[in-house]
């Protein structure tokens, strides 16, 4: 073996030892991805289990917040037709007032002739 093989296989070691070395940090960064990306995993999947949450929440809301106009409904309803009781028995008490003042007005007469009767006697 000469000099040149031997300055020869000092540079292939050479080489080897750092394609080694690289091989051993490329795998190291490829552990870090595979770490990286298990916790990026995890935190998609926190993601979609909150999201999931809150759009149940949100359904739920509207649900609630339709029984609730429902409800404001039918008592707007109920209010309505309380209102229009109230209107017809207040249009009923007028009328029988005014039947009242009629039958009054009718009696006073009644009785001013009456009384201009027994005067002229």
């Amino acid at each position: 073996m000469t000099n040149s093989d031997s300055n020869r296989f000092d540079r292939i070691e050479a080489i080897l030892e750092t394609i080694a070395s690289n091989v051993g940090d490329i795998s190291s960064k490829l552990q870090e991805i595979a770490s990286t990306q298990t916790e990026f995993n995890n935190r998609i999947n926190s993601n979609a289990k909150a999201i999931q949450a809150l759009s149940q929440e949100i359904r739920d809301d509207r649900r609630r917040a339709n029984e609730q106009i429902a409800r404001l409904y039918e008592q707007t309803v109920r209010v309505s037709a309380a209102q229009a009781d109230f209107y017809e028995m207040q249009a009923d008490f007028y009328r029988r007032i005014d039947a009242v003042e009629d039958r009054y007005a009718n009696i006073m007469e009644r009785v001013t002739t009456v009384l201009e009767r027994l005067e002229n006697r």
